[in-house]
């Protein structure tokens, strides 16, 4: 949560409760990625550089590219008018090097990780892809996640208590073997797309040098 709504959480819980409450109920039947372009577009409207920050990152993390950020943008236009939209696309270059023209079309790449041998079963391993940090879990089924947390997407840790990790930054805790929050927060852990060849683990990741 923001700095804000953690004040209302302490000064009016009741209220801040039932304002929680309903954003995850109005939202329960789209996913993550849609929902997050939609707040998106509302805060385009809203004018809220504050808010494009918390939320471009988040849709991103969900698997939305660059350029469908772009379009989300662009479609808040006949309500927030074009200065707004062109705001928005100011700082969607700041919030992230993806937006930049040179980067805009760019393609994620195949990176090896590793011997899968090097992945003992039920651990979790910590690696780091050219700056850019995941997550592998070996457990009934392979697992590969974004080291950053669905919340506000600080560092998770690389050690875990049997099957959960928790974060340290305000305790959302996650099922290793699925991904899903399991405590306290309301987005499971994203996912990296992987493969093994030859019995090496690669990922698939847009790294921006």
């Amino acid at each position: 949560m923001s700095k804000r709504l953690n004040y209302l959480a302490k000064a009016r819980p009741e209220a801040a409760t039932a304002y929680l409450t309903f954003l995850k109920e109005s939202g329960k039947y789209l996913d993550d990625k849609t929902r997050f372009l939609i707040s998106v577009v509302t805060k385009v409207v809203a004018g809220t550089a504050p808010g494009l920050k918390q939320y471009v990152p988040h849709a991103m993390r969900c698997g939305a590219s660059p350029n469908e950020i772009i379009d989300a943008v662009l479609m808040a236009l006949p309500v927030a008018g074009l200065p707004k939209v062109l705001d928005a696309l100011d700082q969607l270059q700041e919030i992230d090097p993806a937006f930049l023209i040179d980067n805009l079309f760019k393609e994620p790449e195949w990176y090896e990780v590793g011997p899968i041998n090097d992945f003992p079963k039920d651990q979790l391993v910590a690696r780091d892809i050219e700056g850019y940090g995941i997550l592998v879990y070996n457990g009934p089924e392979l697992k590969v996640y974004d080291r950053k947390c669905p919340h506000l997407g600080n560092r998770l840790p690389q050690n875990c208590d049997g099957n959960t990790m928790t974060c340290p930054s305000h305790k959302w805790s996650f099922d290793l073997p699925t991904g899903q929050v399991v405590d306290i927060g309301g987005r499971d852990l994203h996912t990296v797309p992987f493969e093994i060849e030859n019995g090496v683990l690669r990922v698939q990741l847009l790294i921006l040098k």
